[in-house]
């Protein structure tokens, strides 16, 4: 921001939380919304036995306790759009509209889940989100606290953030961190679930069988339309 009015800077982006009101009200300074792909929480090692995030309602009432509209007017003054997608719609065969619905804010139901997965009460994790944005950890983390899940913010460097997610699923220990990411990738929906959801990839955060086998057939088809429908069958 600084660099933007001095005159050192020409151009910046990702301007957003208590920067972008003073930016927008800057009027030496012009302002644009660029969508490059949608923030998304990764759950290293959910599919591993004794993670709390292997049970579907668990991951379900996180999706449900997380109010992405009001994350969307404080982060960005109402600019962004809540996607219900981890994948960017930019991206080709990605899943949107009736077939990638944005989850409702539904705190109760989210309590409800927690209880039928046995977890009333909660549990700790580590939350690690993508540099600098950590206001944005905080407010989420503070919406995860109402239904038992306490999370402490781990504020990395952006080379050192960077270096753990490379690693996938070695770079975080354990099996109950929350990673908040952002990866705008060309290429097809396709390679973002190459990257990091698939068992061969250096960068994968989960192995799981149902995507895997969904992987190798679409791997192995030279048919356009089975490879497109596959792809979206593992975005389900």
């Amino acid at each position: 921001m600084a660099g933007l009015q001095t005159g050192e800077l020409d151009l910046a982006f990702g301007m957003t939380g208590k920067l972008l009101p003073r930016l927008m009200a800057d009027k030496s300074l012009r302002w644009d919304s660029h969508f490059t792909g949608p923030w998304r929480l990764m759950l290293p090692g959910s599919n591993e036995s004794g993670s709390p995030f292997r049970d579907k309602r668990v991951r379900q009432a996180v999706s449900l306790t997380i109010n992405r509209q009001f994350l969307v007017t404080q982060e960005t003054q109402g600019i962004g759009k809540p996607w219900g997608n981890w994948i960017s719609p930019e991206n080709r065969d990605a899943l949107q509209g009736p077939d990638a619905p944005v989850p409702a804010y539904n705190l109760e139901k989210a309590k409800q889940l927690m209880a039928q997965a046995g977890l009333a009460d909660g549990f700790e994790v580590e939350y690690t989100p993508f540099p600098p944005y950590f206001d944005m950890a905080e407010r989420i983390v503070t919406d995860l606290r109402a239904i038992g899940i306490r999370g402490k913010v781990q504020s990395l460097e952006g080379p050192a953030f960077r270096a753990k997610v490379g690693q996938g699923r070695k770079g975080f220990p354990g099996n109950r961190t929350i990673v908040q990411n952002i990866d705008p990738r060309a290429g097809g929906s396709k390679a973002n679930i190459g990257v990091y959801a698939v068992c061969d990839s250096a960068s994968s955060f989960i192995c799981d069988p149902q995507i895997e086998a969904l992987w190798k057939r679409h791997q192995a088809s030279l048919d356009l339309a089975e490879r497109e429908r596959l792809v979206k069958q593992i975005q389900r």
